[in-house]
């Protein structure tokens, strides 16, 4: 019987022990949920403050500014409206001592005084009307004088002259001889002929014998005329406009920095300078800091064909 007891104990004690890892694991999870779900409340609570607390000062400080603001325009409307009541001329009469009466005139006046009052207010009217009409006479002299002083008219000889000047202005011819304005690089992606790798020319390439004559393409102001890294010799041609053109690769430059050029002027010669495999000349067109495509500046519409 004792031996019966102590085994069933002992299977007890074993049976306890072995699931007492389960019930702590359980134990220690439900103790991990009550602590997230007091951490999560705390949280939540503390952004429900903060949120009502921005809202609190948002409305603070609008109440706030709306406050100044009907405070800036009270103080507008009194001012104007100060002003107003100083611009217009007092209607009432000018309280003099012939004018006044005292305590002993009162009956007088009750009786027979009231006509000599409202002879007064009408020579009062009278003479406010007069100054209001001297005023408005002197208004119109004044504008008429203004009018009357118009600037002369430019001839039609001067606005040909702007327009053309306007016009040459604009870089719309070539910038070599007619014999050479075939391009042969255009302008856009292409395979560079020296570093070969695929890069952006930003301009169009005219081949043509060293020593060929370069012109201007509009009136300007040279802003560059000096070597320029890989375009060589270099002169650079602000229009005053917007536009400014480019001519790289020169054997020879004609022209100095702040010289003032006109179109089809000679400003340089043709050559090879700079990172170039032959003798060409590469013109650019800067527009508002931004190069662009120079063969819509060009007159001939084959040069198009050819691109496409």
């Amino acid at each position: 019987m004792k031996t019966t007891l102590f085994l069933i104990g002992l299977t007890l004690s074993f049976g306890v022990c072995a699931a007492s890892p389960d019930s702590l694991r359980r134990t220690g999870i439900q103790q991990q949920r009550i602590h997230n779900d007091q951490y999560i409340r705390r949280s939540q609570a503390l952004l429900q403050e903060r949120s009502e607390n921005r809202q609190n000062a948002t409305l603070r400080q609008r109440q706030i500014r709306e406050s100044a603001v009907e405070q800036r325009q009270q103080a507008r409307a009194a001012a104007s409206r100060k002003r107003y009541q100083s611009s217009m001329p007092s209607m009432r009469p000018q309280a003099t001592a012939d004018s006044s009466p005292s305590v002993q005139q009162q009956p007088e006046q009750e009786t027979g005084g009231g006509s000599s009052q409202k002879q007064h207010n009408n020579h009062v009217i009278s003479s406010q009307q007069q100054r209001n009409e001297n005023q408005t006479t002197q208004r119109h002299e004044y504008l008429q004088t203004k009018t009357t002083e118009v600037l002369p008219e430019p001839t039609t000889l001067q606005v040909k002259n702007d327009e053309q000047d306007s016009l040459m202005s604009i870089p719309s011819v070539f910038p070599l001889p007619n014999n050479y304005t075939r391009i042969s690089s255009h302008f856009g992606i292409r395979r560079h002929p020296i570093f070969r790798k695929t890069m952006m020319h930003h301009g169009a390439d005219f081949p043509a014998p060293t020593q060929t004559l370069v012109y201007a393409t509009a009136n300007g102001i040279v802003v560059h005329a000096s070597q320029k890294g890989g375009y060589g010799q270099t002169i650079i041609i602000d229009h005053e406009n917007g536009h400014q053109t480019l001519y790289a690769h020169l054997s020879r430059i004609d022209v100095r920095q702040g010289q003032r050029v006109k179109q089809y002027e000679v400003i340089g010669h043709v050559g090879s300078s700079g990172v170039s495999t032959a003798p060409h000349l590469h013109y650019e067109i800067i527009l508002h800091g931004r190069k662009v495509n120079p063969i819509y500046y060009l007159p001939s519409s084959k040069l198009l064909a050819d691109q496409r």
